[in-house]
């Protein structure tokens, strides 16, 4: 007899444990296709050119005379570019400040610039982005540290594009 009057295959093991062991495996399985295993292949194109901004915020004018249009932007750390400047833009920055009737309101900072730089390059998009030098280009509020040949700078990728 396979099954005794006990549950026990083979006079063993309890048939609860072995069903109980096989639904640990199918939940793992199914977590594990879930996360890792959806089977979509992510699209990459070769080649693409990027566009994207970056915003550069209370920055004093020294920084908006010595960034110029057609300079090299690259990491800070590395030698890797990240594209040329096609444009730069600029406005008066713009902080909040109590004012001398206790009131929060926007004002403009004097002498601080939030500064806006188009950059194109030559990267990929991949399904789940844009990657130059192979590194990942999002929007995002983390700063992102850049340099051009004689200007170091943080600014914030406020917009991105294929062209």
């Amino acid at each position: 007899m396979i099954i005794n009057k006990d549950g026990k295959l083979f006079g063993k093991v309890n048939i609860i444990d072995i069903g109980l062991v096989i639904l640990v495996i199918l939940v793992a399985f199914g977590t594990y296709w879930r996360f890792y295993g959806n089977g979509k292949a992510q699209k990459v194109i070769e080649n693409t050119k990027i566009s994207y901004v970056v915003e550069i915020r209370g920055a004093k004018k020294l920084y908006l005379d010595g960034i110029k249009v057609d300079d090299l932007v690259g990491n800070i750390q590395t030698s890797k570019q990240y594209g040329r400047i096609k444009s730069i833009t600029s406005e008066p920055y713009k902080d909040f400040i109590i004012d001398i009737n206790g009131e929060y309101k926007e004002a403009i900072v004097p002498n601080l610039w939030k500064i806006f730089l188009t950059i194109e390059a030559d990267g990929v998009e991949a399904g789940d982005g844009f990657y130059i030098n192979e590194k990942p280009f999002k929007i995002s509020n983390n700063m992102e540290y850049f340099k051009t040949k004689y200007m170091q700078f943080g600014g914030f990728i406020t917009g991105i594009t294929k062209l």
